[in-house]
């Protein structure tokens, strides 16, 4: 098969492994990347239940206070129930009147209370009238205070109807809060269910553990306990004994009645938004049925007020928070348990931290592995056809080369062996011919055989004198030379001779009978014919240089010119004999001696090789 074909082959492999191994990067990205999301989103989940919980806690305190106020503390005055004299005497009913707590109070989070009579026409504890507001004013309140009541109640009155907060109050309860058992748990001092991470300290995610966010509330719930201590003593000085009446009231369980046979029904406060959507207000409101009379009693909550404090109770967990009126039915996540509110997180996360990257060396490995197995593929690809080029371009060379001198060996062997050659200079001719043949084939084998020895084993060196070296070879050189009518010129200056190098004699021998032998093949038809052994010594090393004045080497052959089995069978029948291994021999046994083989253009023509190695 051609090579192009297996190296196409070769390449959609990779590709295949390539696209797969990225898929599967991708994905375990991608798992990673979701894992960190899920991470995050169920942080964010908790911190915002923490948050509601706080709000709800913060909340809970002002809802439970205004939905136990008794239906009577909606009026300026109402008359006392079994008051006693000095002397113990019982006043009659409607004697005595007591001012409603509510008269002079002032708190932070509610504006003010309205109470809705059967005609529609709207009234405030806050706001007394007639002879009773000259007995409430300023004994009881200041008449600032009633102005401002005043200013409230006609506002409150043009954004909420009798009519209107009727109908939202006769709407089921159930679409107006989802979380009623939550409030009411919340009433009673307690938390929601589905807050178990505060109370057990049991997740944790980013750098926020549980025990962290129970840290947290203690200290949040001890400044909440601090702050609605100081209002409520503030509520207690405003209205000391109106309050103790109250509290005497929620005590004895027992409502007050104009008369002891009239029925008396109060609806729980709920929350309700009432208005519309640009003037919306937020209310606690309720039905009271006394006999055959309804009364709407609204408590108006001051909803910028409620919504920068609760905001800021949360802002260090989510500073980019915010509070939306919630006024349609079903369950919504986030949504507050005491107001129809849903807490919008934002995407802000101040105690969230990225929980350390995967490690990716797994994945830096398997990747690794799959590039070195891919380059390892390639490089034996690569390998086994130029081996398999090389083998083919050696055998074509090699048959080349045994061609030849078979067909001389039997073509004059077949001559002397008739009797065709009588003549005895003509027998002599076929006798050297032979020689010559039979020279050359032992040269070839000689090569084949050192290069295989060379593949198995290395060369031993040792110090070598030079004159000696040159001395033992210097009659075979030249006789190789001769042979071709070239006149072999040994050029070993006076102060070279005496230095030794380190070396192998033979495998030195050898790379010099190649190199004479490779210029007697290429510069046998040369102009000048001599042929030049030179030996100098440069920098710790000894050269010797071959050099012919043949026609040199082509660019283009140079860099496959120390490439074993390079020839081809076309070249090998167009050029000189031999099958291309004599130069590749002659490097590699340079190398393993610890020098090199280099060729050199000069530029007078003809080409020269280069041997260096170490001096002894």
């Amino acid at each position: 098969m051609n090579a192009r074909w297996w190296w196409i082959g070769y390449a959609l492999a990779v590709t295949v492994v390539l696209a797969a191994m990225g898929w599967f990067t991708a994905t375990v990205c991608a798992g990673h990347a979701a894992e960190r999301r899920a991470e995050r989103a169920a942080f964010a989940d908790d911190t915002a239940r923490l948050a509601l919980w706080r709000m709800d806690s913060r909340l809970a305190t002002v809802i439970a206070r205004e939905a136990g106020r008794p239906y009577l503390a909606y009026n300026a005055f109402y008359p006392a129930t079994g008051a006693l004299g000095k002397g113990f005497d019982n006043y009659k009913q409607g004697e005595v009147i007591v001012p409603s707590p509510l008269l002079g109070l002032e708190t932070e989070e509610v504006l003010l209370h309205v109470q809705y009579a059967a005609d529609g026409v709207a009234t405030s504890p806050q706001i007394p009238v007639g002879e009773l507001r000259q007995a409430a004013v300023p004994l009881l309140c200041s008449a600032v205070q009633v102005t401002t009541a005043s200013e409230r109640l006609a506002d409150f009155t043009k954004r909420v109807t009798r009519d209107g907060l009727d109908a939202a109050l006769i709407a089921d309860p159930a679409t107006l809060s989802e979380t009623t058992t939550e409030r009411l748990a919340l009433f009673r001092g307690g938390q929601p269910a589905d807050q178990p991470a505060v109370q057990q300290g049991s997740f944790s995610y980013g750098s926020r553990s549980g025990k962290e966010l129970v840290a947290r509330n203690s200290s949040f719930q001890s400044m909440t306990t601090k702050t609605q201590e100081a209002a409520n003593r503030q509520e207690v000085q405003q209205g000391d004994y109106a309050q103790n009446f109250n509290d005497a009231i929620r005590m004895n369980g027992i409502p007050i009645k104009p008369d002891p046979n009239t029925t008396l029904h109060a609806e729980i406060m709920r929350p309700l938004w009432l208005g519309d959507r640009t003037e919306r207000v937020l209310v606690l409101a309720r039905r009271v049925r006394v006999g055959t009379g309804d009364w709407l009693q609204a408590c108006w909550l001051d909803w910028p007020l409620i919504r920068k404090q609760l905001l800021g109770s949360i802002r260090d967990l989510l500073p980019e928070a915010d509070l939306v009126p919630v006024t349609t039915a079903g369950a919504q996540p986030h949504r507050l348990a005491t107001l129809p509110l849903l807490l919008t997180p934002g995407t802000a996360l101040p105690d969230w931290q990225d929980p350390p990257p995967a490690s990716n060396l797994p994945l830096l490995g398997a990747w690794a592995g799959v590039i070195a197995a891919l380059v390892a593929g390639g490089v034996l690809l690569g390998g086994a056809l130029a081996l398999s080029e090389r083998r083919g371009a050696f055998v074509s060379a090699v048959t080349h080369e045994l061609r030849t001198p078979l067909t001389t060996f039997r073509l004059y062997t077949d001559l002397l062996a008739e009797g065709h050659v009588v003549d005895e200079a003509e027998r002599q001719r076929c006798l050297d011919t032979l020689r010559s043949e039979a020279e050359r084939l032992g040269h070839l084998v000689e090569n084949v055989l050192g290069y295989a020895r060379l593949e198995r084993a290395s060369l031993p060196t040792v110090a070598l004198g030079i004159a000696v070296l040159i001395d033992g070879m210097q009659s075979r050189l030249k006789e190789r030379a001769q042979r071709v009518g070239l006149d072999l010129v040994i050029d070993v200056s006076a102060d070279v001779r005496p230095l030794a190098v380190r070396g192998e004699a033979q495998a030195i021998e050898r790379i010099l009978v190649n190199l004479v032998d490779n210029a007697c093949k290429y510069a046998a038809a040369a102009n000048d014919r001599r042929l030049h052994l030179t030996v100098a010594r440069q920098a710790g090393l000894v050269t010797f240089t071959v050099r012919d004045h043949g026609p040199g080497i082509a660019p283009d052959l140079r860099r496959r010119l120390f490439t074993p089995f390079a020839k081809s069978a076309a070249e090998a029948a167009t050029s000189a004999p031999g099958i291309g291994l004599g130069l590749a021999l002659s490097q590699r046994l340079a190398r393993q001696l610890g020098g090199d083989l280099r060729c050199e253009a000069p530029a007078d023509g003809g080409a020269a090789f280069v041997l260096e190695l170490p001096s002894a």
